[in-house]
């Protein structure tokens, strides 16, 4: 898990997106998810601001501003980290999106949990940032057999390989 980590940081930080950007969203790993904490410290020392996802009412994903002394606690519902301080909606200040992935299809069509918070979020946010979904290598799939509503991510890393 480390080296997947270490690896997926380097290919993270050499995207040209991610140089250009100052305002970085990242999860915050939760289970068998790639651990993303030395992206965000990477953000950090970089200069650059970090937001996490929360789950707001009517099943729709904001985020807030997060900071490396901050207290996260896990969500009723869902068992997500999130900040015990929420902050006010920065979801569109967000020029560079790390999205968790079940897997991943070789067109970019991500599987999630099946709520679909990412894509309502990619729906109605993604033409401002670039989208970029991590995965180990294993959960890399021919289709997800995407519906309508499912986005395509602008790019996709599995940690071992690099990009897909």
């Amino acid at each position: 898990k480390n080296r997947a980590e270490k690896s997926l940081l380097e290919q993270i930080i050499t995207n040209k997106y991610w140089k250009e950007a100052t305002h970085i969203g990242c999860y915050i790993a939760v289970g068998h998810e790639l651990r993303t904490r030395l992206i965000m410290q990477a953000a950090w020392a970089q200069g650059k601001h970090v937001y996490v996802p929360v789950i707001e009412s009517g099943m729709r994903l904001s985020f807030v501003e997060y900071g490396s002394e901050d207290a996260c606690q896990k969500h009723a519902v869902y068992g997500i980290e999130e900040p015990v301080h929420k902050g006010r909606d920065d979801s569109q200040k967000i020029e560079f999106l790390v999205v968790p992935a079940v897997g991943i299809d070789v067109s970019g069509h991500r599987l999630g949990y099946g709520k679909g918070y990412y894509d309502r979020f990619l729906t109605r946010e993604g033409e401002a940032l670039h989208s970029v979904g991590v995965a180990y290598d294993c959960c890399q799939l021919d289709t997800i057999y995407p519906q309508l509503h499912d986005q395509v991510l602008d790019d996709v890393i599995f940690a071992e390989t690099g990009y897909l």
